[in-house]
């Protein structure tokens, strides 16, 4: 089991239903150029690990606050969503909302609140993740890190890959304002600016 601290997660609306929560599923990746790295990536993968058979393995860490380091992208170019939940870590009480655990002591089966045009959805997982074992006592991730065994960074991109459709669909790049309209129902916007100064301003408006 994952270690858990004290928490008040929110309830998610649940309008999808019927999901296989183990979504094994990384996509059909043809031999393109474009997709031939992510080929090669998916090629390494030769097992799917419960992240609950971790030694020490937290869902929020230690202290039960999560921190934009507790992620690191993985071997797929999916640097949108990192970006995204990096910086969602930063309102720990709004990221741990976005989890609904079975129970406090069981992570076998979790699911997320996303949202999509208008709508609430529940995103159902177990947590199993890809990973690349050499031998049988070693694991690496794949996919997205968990840092120091902070494991909601690489559940909450396997909850994402569920709600897009496949890990294929993340690992061909995306737009960041997308991955955070998901995990907010806020909307989102791009600038482009050539002034450093100009970006600042926008920040700063968007801190205010």
């Amino acid at each position: 089991m994952l270690k858990l601290g004290a928490h008040n997660f929110v309830m998610p609306t649940i309008v999808r239903k019927d999901q296989d929560p183990r979504f094994e599923k990384l996509g059909m990746v043809t031999n393109t150029p474009k997709r031939s790295v992510i080929s090669e990536t998916f090629d390494l993968i030769n097992a799917w690990e419960s992240l609950s058979t971790r030694p020490d393995a937290t869902l929020f860490g230690a202290n039960n606050k999560t921190k934009p380091t507790d992620i690191e992208q993985g071997q797929i170019q999916d640097t949108f969503f990192i970006a995204s939940a990096a910086s969602m870590a930063l309102d720990s009480d709004y990221l741990k909302s976005l989890f609904k655990l079975k129970n406090e002591t069981d992570t076998s089966q979790l699911s997320f609140r996303m949202h999509a045009v208008g709508n609430t959805y529940e995103i159902k997982i177990d947590d199993t993740v890809p990973v690349y074992k050499p031998v049988p006592t070693q694991s690496y991730f794949v996919m997205a890190e968990g840092v120091n065994n902070v494991m909601w960074g690489p559940l909450l991109e396997k909850g994402y890959a569920r709600f897009i459709g496949t890990y294929e669909r993340i690992a061909i790049g995306g737009v960041a304002s997308e991955a955070v309209r998901a995990m907010t129902n806020f909307p989102g916007f791009l600038y482009k600016s050539d002034s450093v100064k100009d970006l600042w301003t926008v920040i700063d408006q968007a801190l205010a």
